[in-house]
């Protein structure tokens, strides 16, 4: 089975559907193995002289994804964290690229189905995994993942790789009982001493650790609390936590619960392993294990004591069992693999390739043919002074707050922006209004292309930026088929924005204009994490008069459940019931909802 079906649905738990070969570059994708929120994942193989052929997998991000920098960004990430690793239970990247629109990542093959999946079908069958497979399996898991924490350091580098985001669903069991770590897209590099307090971007909350949910600095730490949820899980057939009625009972019931209790109470869990558990999925991390050796060193020490079977034959009988029918029909996707030929009518999805390619060279063709050209430059602060050299573009580094053009100047420059956020805004009379809010691989200034003679908006940096300053002749010279395509793409997007702030602009209900926000701001491509919006973006938008309105406004939908109130910022849970809400209000004018 494929490397990445821990989140998605594998299509032998489907109807069966006849998929028709596909061609990807020099990859031939013959079966479409799972599709998920962000990816499909195909069963492929590359074809070579005297009947030569290699079975892999082709995870390819979704193409309405394909624009969005979040998603873009995990995916990348994910390719470059998994070309640095080259250990037996991390699965390995054989191919990473950008071809005719599509970003994909070429993995090794491995039959077999994630730990969560295991689990599910042993618990239907009433044939949990015994301890010693357990153990066996969370090695495996852990000297892959202590590779990856010394990989930079053998290197001469102060920093670690960290997963972040072990679980059940993120670990591959073959069926000859071997494991394979699987989907780095929100690991990052920490240095010795991090003081990063984001919360990932991805994952489950259920095996978030107590530091992540809190929003405190994460170290290695946070690794070996993932090996103490998912040991816990492989023990005893459930989480260690179950959600609560919202995300606010569920981060208090972790933050808040007895876990040692719960785990010297459970009988199902072996005796000789409750002390790891405990330690390692203590709430502070001070508390736990300092690193992945030393819990590798504790597990091999009560598989000594407790004579556990660490051969991978007996767990290869178990893996059969379990997944009797699963295996034959993996044998015959194999066998169709092998037995199916390219022919001259195979379809071709992308055969020519772009000219960059986005694991190198950023998230977007733009962006990446932009760094090309200024790989050595070291860029200016502020406005620009001068105009770059004809045709070619410069790189100006922007500090939070700062103006780069306002309304009524002249229309000299174009600009993208390569990192950063920045706020497009229209003064009426007295009035000022936000229009847009831009962010990496968004164009703006493009009356400097048209040769207009004055800026209609004020554009100013929201948080520390990092642009791209081009005149006419430098930008036009940039493009070709697939940047023409990009830049017409955004666009667009850009339009639907300013029509998304003139709609806002007519509504006179406030909770209306502040539930029209929030369905603005989620569906920008800009905001980082997607659902997390702050309060002085939300009050920009919605010209409410102070901030009491706001939160008054805000603390009714989250009795909705449909928001979660955070110091400075609000997530959104429930897009779906915002949207509701919202229709209701501005829907038939007769309805109305009491808040």
């Amino acid at each position: 089975m494929s490397a990445d079906q821990s989140r998605e649905t594998p299509s032998s738990q489907k109807p069966h559907s006849t998929f028709n070969p596909i061609k990807i570059g020099r990859y031939y994708l013959v079966d479409r193995i799972a599709r998920g929120g962000m990816s499909e994942v195909f069963l492929a193989k590359t074809v070579g002289f005297g009947g030569f052929q290699k079975p892999l997998v082709i995870k390819k991000l979704l193409s309405e994804l394909s624009s969005l920098p979040r998603y873009v960004k995990r995916f990348v990430n994910e390719a470059q964290t998994l070309a640095r690793l080259n250990h037996p239970n991390i699965v390995q990247v054989i191919d990473a690229g950008f071809i005719g629109g599509q970003r994909y990542i070429a993995l090794e093959y491995v039959e077999g189905r994630s730990a969560a999946h295991m689990l599910s079908k042993a618990k239907k069958k009433g044939k949990l995994p015994s301890p010693e497979f357990a153990v066996r399996l969370v090695l495996q898991v852990a000297c892959g993942l202590a590779y990856a924490h010394r990989t930079e350091r053998l290197r001469g580098e102060s920093r670690s790789l960290v997963h972040q985001d072990i679980n059940s669903f993120n670990v591959m069991v073959s069926y000859s009982g071997d494991v394979k770590i699987i989907d780095f897209g929100i690991a990052r590099m920490l240095p010795a001493h991090s003081d990063d307090e984001e919360l990932p971007v991805a994952g489950k909350l259920l095996y978030f650790s107590p530091e992540q949910l809190q929003g405190k600095p994460v170290d290695l730490r946070v690794d070996v609390y993932g090996i103490g949820m998912l040991l816990h899980e492989l023990l005893t057939g459930e989480r260690l936590f179950e959600h609560g009625n919202n995300v606010g009972e569920t981060m208090k019931m972790i933050l808040e619960s007895d876990v040692a209790g719960k785990i010297l109470a459970n009988e199902r869990l072996h005796p000789d392993l409750k002390p790891i558990l405990i330690k390692a999925t203590a709430l502070e991390p001070e508390a736990r294990y300092g690193s992945m050796e030393e819990i590798i060193d504790e597990l091999l020490s009560v598989a000594k004591r407790c004579d556990f079977e660490l051969e991978g034959r007996v767990h290869a009988e178990y893996m059969r069992e379990v997944f009797e029918r699963e295996i034959q029909v993996d044998r015959r996707r194999m066998q169709r693999l092998w037995d199916w030929t390219p022919s001259d009518q195979t379809a071709v999805e992308a055969d020519a390739p772009a000219a960059h390619d986005d694991t190198t060279g950023g998230p977007h063709d733009l962006l990446a043919r932009l760094s090309g050209f200024l790989a050595q430059d070291q860029g200016q602060k502020g406005r620009p002074s001068a105009a770059p050299k004809k045709g070619f573009p410069r790189l100006l580094r922007v500090p939070a707050g700062r103006t780069i053009f306002r309304q009524g100047d002249p229309s000299l420059f174009l600009y993208v922006i390569q990192s950063g956020k920045v706020s497009l805004s229209l003064r009426t009379g007295r009035n000022v209004r936000t229009v847009a809010v831009l962010g990496e691989g968004d164009m703006f200034g493009e009356t400097a292309i048209l040769t207009e003679g004055r800026r209609p908006l004020t554009a100013k940096a929201r948080e520390k930026s990092v642009l791209y300053c081009l005149d006419r002749g430098a930008f036009l010279g940039l493009l070709d088929e697939n940047i023409s395509r990009e830049v017409f793409s955004r666009l667009v997007g850009r339009i639907k924005r300013l029509v998304t702030a003139l709609a806002s602009a007519l509504l006179d209900d406030p909770i209306a204009r502040l539930l029209h926000a929030l369905l603005t701001l989620q569906s920008q491509a800009s905001l980082q994490g997607g659902s997390v919006v702050d309060f002085a973006e939300l009050k920009e938008l919605t010209r409410l008069p102070d901030d009491e309105q706001l939160v008054k406004y805000l603390t009714k939908l989250e009795a909705l459940d449909a928001v979660l109130i955070r110091n400075t910022s609000v997530v959104i849970k429930d897009y779906e019931k915002v949207e509701n809400i919202f229709h209701v209000l501005v829907g038939a004018g007769k309805l109305s909802l009491r808040l």
